[in-house]
C-alpha cells in the first residue's frame, strides 16, 4: 500500500470508530449527527457508507428541516437524506437543537429590504401559472403506510403517471402500478392520491384573500441555493384548504383548515424554491394531521428555464393510520400539436 493509501485508510478507520463510538451512547446530539455526515463527506465515504453509519445514531434532540437542507446542500446523498428523514420523524417529540454558528449565513436583511424580498416573491407566485408552458413529464407517486404504532414507513405501491398541462389545465393519465402497465384510473386506485399541488398552493399562500402573515424566520442553503426561509399562517377564516376524510360511519366528510408553514425565496432570483404547509385542524375531525411540502427547481423546456415542480412529500395521519406520498416530477418537455395523449 502506498504511503497516501495508507493514510486515506487510516483517516477513514478513524472515521468510522468515531461514529461507533458516537452509536454506542445512549443518545446522540444533532451537533454529532451533523459532524458525522460532515466527516464522511470530507473523507469521500460513499453514500451508502454515510447511510449506514448514521443508521446507528439515536438522538436526543429534534432534528428539523434546516440541518437536512444545509448537509444536503453539502453533498449529502439520498439514501443519507432518507436517514435523516427517519431520525427527524423519530426525533419530532424531542426538545428543539440549538444549531446555532453550524451553518455560517449572512446578516438578517433589513425591515425594508424582508418586506421587498416578499413582495417580490408575491408577485411572481400571482402570476406564476400565467407563466407556465405547456408541457408533458412523468409523475411517480411511492405510497406509503404505517400504522400508529410502527416506527418505520411501509411501502403500499408505486405509481407512475403521464402528466401533461396544457391551456393551465393538468390531465393524468396512470401508466403503470408496480411497474406493470395498466388501463385503471388514476382515481381508482382509491387510499391517498396526490394532485394538483404544484400550482394551487403557492397561489393559494399568496392570494390576497387569504391574508396571510408573514415573518422572515432565517437563511438557509436549499440545493446549493442561499434561500430567505419566512414563517407563515393563514386563519382558517380566509383558508382555501379543504380536508376531505370518510367518518366512522362510512360517510366522506370535509372541513376547511387553518395553514401554517415556510415559505424558501431563492436569494438570486426571489422565486419560491419550496413550500412547507401544515393544516391546522379542529379536534373531532378524522384526519388529525396533514402536510405538504413541495420543492420547485429551474427545468429547461425547449431552450428556456421555467420555474417547475420537482418532488413533493404529502403526509395524512388518522387516530389510527398514516399515509405518505412521495412525488417525484421528471423527464419534462414541451406540449407540442402533434402530441398525441389519450386519457381514459
Amino acid at each position: 500500500m502506498t504511503g497516501d493509501g495508507y493514510h486515506k485508510g487510516m483517516r477513514r478507520l478513524l472515521a468510522a470508530l468515531a461514529i461507533t463510538g458516537l452509536a454506542m451512547a445512549a443518545d446522540n446530539s444533532v451537533h454529532e449527527l451533523i459532524d458525522a455526515v460532515r466527516t464522511g463527506l470530507a473523507h469521500s465515504e460513499s453514500d451508502s457508507r454515510v447511510a449506514h453509519n448514521i443508521h446507528k445514531l439515536k438522538l436526543a434532540e429534534a432534528l428539523d428541516e434546516h440541518v437536512i437542507e444545509e448537509l444536503e446542500s453539502l453533498g449529502a446523498g439520498p439514501k443519507t437524506l432518507e436517514e435523516m428523514d427517519r431520525l427527524r420523524d423519530e426525533s419530532a417529540a424531542e426538545k428543539h437543537a440549538d444549531i446555532a454558528g453550524e451553518f455560517p449565513a449572512p446578516e438578517k436583511p433589513s425591515p425594508a429590504d424582508q418586506h421587498s424580498i416578499l413582495l417580490a416573491a408575491a408577485r411572481y407566485a400571482l402570476t406564476y401559472t400565467d407563466s407556465m408552458p405547456d408541457f408533458l413529464c412523468e409523475q411517480t407517486v411511492r405510497r406509503y403506510e404505517r400504522f400508529n404504532r410502527d416506527t418505520s414507513w411501509n411501502l403500499k405501491d408505486i405509481l407512475t403517471l403521464k402528466l401533461s398541462y396544457l391551456d393551465h389545465q393538468e390531465n393524468y393519465k396512470l401508466m403503470t402500478v408496480n411497474g406493470r402497465a395498466t388501463f385503471r384510473g388514476y382515481e381508482s386506485m382509491g387510499g391517498a392520491l396526490s394532485k394538483g399541488e404544484f400550482a394551487s398552493l403557492l397561489l393559494s399562500v399568496f392570494d390576497r384573500q387569504s391574508a396571510t402573515h408573514f415573518w422572515w424566520d432565517h437563511w438557509t442553503t436549499l440545493r446549493k441555493r442561499p434561500a430567505h426561509v419566512y414563517s407563515f399562517k393563514i386563519e382558517k377564516a380566509n383558508s382555501h384548504y379543504h380536508l376531505t376524510a370518510m367518518s366512522d360511519g362510512g360517510e366522506m366528510v370535509s372541513t376547511l383548515v387553518g395553514e401554517q408553514g415556510f415559505v424558501y425565496i431563492d436569494r438570486d432570483s426571489g422565486r419560491v424554491l419550496r413550500i412547507v404547509d401544515d393544516a391546522i385542524i379542529d379536534p373531532g375531525f378524522p384526519v388529525t394531521q396533514a402536510s405538504r411540502i413541495l420543492d420547485y427547481d429551474f427545468t429547461d423546456i425547449a431552450g428556456t428555464s421555467f420555474l417547475l415542480p420537482l418532488h413533493a412529500d404529502i403526509r395524512m395521519a388518522t387516530e389510527r393510520i398514516h399515509t405518505r406520498n412521495r412525488v417525484a416530477f421528471s423527464g419534462y418537455r414541451k406540449f407540442v400539436g402533434e402530441s398525441t395523449i389519450t386519457f381514459k
